[in-house]
């Protein structure tokens, strides 16, 4: 059984942290920290080419799950690359067919970018663009590594009505989101050199996919508690109950949004 992380005697845990994702992968059964998990992963992909040969990126890939089921079913050869160098590490040894890279995102072009020199066809960032803290610099990043014609694809959470900065879902536990503005993303996309072709408003299929994953975690959480201690399961249900209920009031959504190389 994995320790609780601790500040001041309340359990503290980041998603995105090594074993925030283990915990959220063994609640999904699967290598995931997405929402709606294979469902959310072919939603995208409806709207991408399914090319054998063509060079995907997996920007901030985590362990790697989706970018396996990506190559697993033919729709491209897929690199990613995350910040937790400890997350990639398990993640090569599971899926050695993938190319895997611990880094920054604003330190993606030089470190991958040699290895693919013709860019990349197709760039997705599946729940993963609300974390990186600089998204400006984020877009230029994958531009970088992209070439004319270059598809991304960008699902992730919106704030929804403009006040998730003042009225944050527990607060304490989102300190570092920074939930997509749908009215600035055409601009902020132009700005870092992509052309928005298509966004869909996926809040529906957000407060599903949340609702879903409660219920795994009342399903599982006797084996959760066994493994990763009941204190970390506690946190991470009121978590994502927090996240819920901001879907439901509003304060939160989900887009998907398809955008091309300027």
């Amino acid at each position: 059984m994995l320790p609780a992380l601790t500040v001041t005697g309340m359990a503290v845990l980041k998603m995105n942290s090594p074993l925030g994702k283990a915990l959220l992968a063994a609640i999904r059964g699967g290598d995931y920290a997405h929402p709606g998990e294979e469902e959310c992963i072919e939603r995208l992909w409806a709207g991408l080419p399914h090319v054998p040969a063509q060079s995907v990126l997996d920007a901030g890939c985590g362990r790697a799950g989706t970018a396996a089921y990506v190559q697993r079913r033919g729709w491209g050869r897929v690199t990613g690359f995350d910040l937790d160098a400890e997350s990639i590490a398990e993640a090569q040894a599971t899926y050695p067919e993938l190319q895997l890279f611990g880094c920054d995102v604003q330190a993606a072009p030089q470190i991958i970018g040699p290895r693919q020199p013709g860019g990349f066809d197709v760039i997705y960032l599946l729940s993963a663009f609300y974390a990186f803290p600089d998204q400006p610099a984020a877009l230029r990043a994958v531009r970088a590594l992209a070439h004319p014609g270059t598809r991304l694809a960008l699902l992730d959470y919106t704030d929804a009505d403009g006040r998730f900065a003042s009225t944050p879902p527990g607060a304490t536990r989102f300190q570092y989101w920074q939930p997509l503005r749908p009215a600035r993303l055409r601009d902020e996309l132009a700005d870092g050199g992509w052309r928005l072709d298509v966004v869909q408003d996926l809040t529906p299929e957000f407060k599903r996919w949340y609702a879903a994953f409660l219920q795994k975690i009342a399903i599982r959480r006797k084996l959760l508690d066994d493994r990763f201690g009941v204190e970390n399961v506690d946190f991470v249900h009121a978590y994502y109950a927090d996240l819920l209920a901001g879907l439901t009031r509003g304060h939160l959504g989900g887009l998907l949004a398809y955008a091309t190389v300027v």
